[in-house]
């Protein structure tokens, strides 16, 4: 177990700190006389760029594992099939939260032999700024079974699918 203080979410905290030195390092070099005229844009440049990338993230965002644990606790859901990327993503949720956020859900990793005996619902891991809500590359698998109509969509959640497995 991870030491908050000393863990990598401390990065989190830090990053604001360095955004604002920097940001008053490049205003106070564009309120110099003899700076450049590309040193007064830089801050408007950096602000711009900011900006840009958290509405990039902003409008997809991907990890919404809180909402999955809190539907899988409503529908009283103890364990559920799901793709490698998604126990991943999810492991790390849980790392990252030390573990608070963590329910008693049993994560079965799904494979070409599945038999689909031991849950009636499948997570899958949906990614992919550039093209929301398309399903992982390494979810051929899934795919198989969307189209043999042995899964059915259950719920999206940013980031997540839940397919409900039909017998």
């Amino acid at each position: 177990m991870k030491l908050y203080p000393l863990s990598d979410r401390l990065f989190l905290y830090l990053i604001l700190l360095f955004l604002l030195l920097t940001s008053s390092a490049l205003h106070f070099v564009s309120t110099l006389k003899n700076s450049h005229v590309l040193f007064k844009l830089l801050p408007i440049i950096f602000v711009s760029l900011l900006i840009f990338g958290y509405s990039r993230y902003y409008n997809f965002k991907e990890n919404d594992v809180n909402s999955v644990m809190k539907y899988c606790r409503i529908n009283n859901i103890k364990n559920v099939y799901v793709t490698s990327k998604a126990k991943n993503n999810i492991l790390d949720f849980n790392a990252f939260t030390d573990d608070y956020f963590c329910d008693d859900l049993e994560l079965i990793e799904i494979n070409s032999n599945s038999n689909f005996n031991r849950s009636n619902y499948l997570l899958t891991r949906v990614h992919n700024k550039i093209k929301p809500n398309t399903e992982a590359k390494e979810n051929q698998l899934v795919l198989s079974l969307l189209n043999k109509n042995k899964i059915k969509i259950q719920n999206q959640f940013n980031g997540f699918n839940i397919y409900k497995i039909l017998k």
